[in-house]
């Protein structure tokens, strides 16, 4: 793995920018129709960290504008599903669900459009102000977060075998020498993390002899997946997302930000999932026009049997009375 993290967020200045459109359009029939759309440099459109659904209908095109290119991709899908997923298939960007409720009178359709939260001060606070650039870019502040989290996380996944235990090594006792090693001696250098394989053997120098061969290795590799999520937040760091809706019948709740003519239009940055969960709501109805009539009908049958009740007992009770 090496320096793969070197510069990270640093190079997030130079990162351009990829404007996403999603168009979801839910049909009378409770189906969908999906058109997906990136638009930017095709380094970061086609790029790993916000990929378009592999069983989508792909198409590309480009322009040249002002001396630069200007790919973009666009996808679409027409699915009975109730739910689907975009981004990658370990950690989705955000998740589609719609659901139809029949009802007597009228069918309801609901939708919701889930940006997952990305937790970045949960886990690393001091990242969270360089990505909203609200720190400077060669901060170091944000290198003994991410630090801290990856390796807490890494050895905890790896664990620690029974030998070492026996000689009083546990992960606890490795993520607490880290964190200490971390926040007193690690020198930060701007813009950079360290080499990971070179630099985690010396930190845990004083278990070497307890802990197996190979361990400082595993943990290295185990620290991969927690790299390729700032990865991919260092590369949202500058996107925008337009989400687009139609629902079928009349609207009867949206928390969308703008509405034109029938469509429903939600804007989202990173910066409003960037710790937790942003939901994009929308519920319409539509009133069947049989289901009415049908019931009209059976109220009206039900009225005028009401009613024949009602005269013929009047009827009885008079003629019952002039009897002598």
């Amino acid at each position: 793995m090496g320096r793969k993290l070197l510069l990270l967020l640093v190079a997030a200045g130079l990162t351009g920018c990829v404007e996403h459109i999603l168009q979801i359009g839910i049909l009378p029939d409770g189906s969908s129709h999906l058109i997906f759309s990136s638009k930017g440099d095709r380094t970061d459109v086609f790029d790993d960290d916000l990929p378009h659904p592999g069983d989508w209908m792909h198409d590309t095109t480009w322009t040249m504008d002002n001396e630069d290119t200007i790919w973009v991709l666009t996808s679409q899908y027409f699915s009975a599903d109730s739910q689907f997923l975009i981004g990658p298939q370990d950690n989705p960007i955000l998740d589609i669900t719609r659901s139809v409720k029949p009802g007597y009178l009228s069918t309801t359709f609901t939708l919701t459009v889930r940006f997952h939260g990305r937790e970045v001060y949960s886990r690393y606070p001091q990242v969270g102000p360089v990505l909203l650039d609200e720190a400077p870019l060669d901060s170091t502040q944000w290198q003994r977060d991410v630090l801290t989290y990856i390796y807490s996380r890494a050895i905890t996944d790896v664990g620690v075998p029974e030998s070492a235990r026996q000689s009083g090594i546990t992960p606890e006792r490795l993520i607490h020498h880290l964190d200490l090693f971390i926040a007193n001696e690690y020198e930060p250098v701007p813009g950079q993390l360290p080499d990971h394989a070179r630099w985690l053997p010396g930190v845990l120098q004083p278990f070497k002899h307890q802990l197996p061969i190979g361990f400082s290795d595993s943990v290295v590799i185990a620290l991969q997946p927690y790299i390729t999520e700032l990865e991919r937040l260092q590369n949202l760091k500058d996107d925008s997302f337009v989400i687009k809706s139609t629902l079928p019948g009349k609207l009867i709740f949206t928390n969308a930000d703008s509405l034109q003519q029938d469509t429903l239009i939600w804007d989202v940055k990173l910066a409003d999932f960037i710790q937790d969960d942003v939901r994009l709501l929308a519920e319409s109805v539509v009133v069947s026009g049989q289901s009415v009539q049908r019931w009209i009908l059976f109220g009206t049958i039900i009225l005028l049997g009401v009613l024949v009740i009602l005269f013929s007992g009047i009827w009885l009770v008079r003629r019952f009375q002039r009897s002598p």
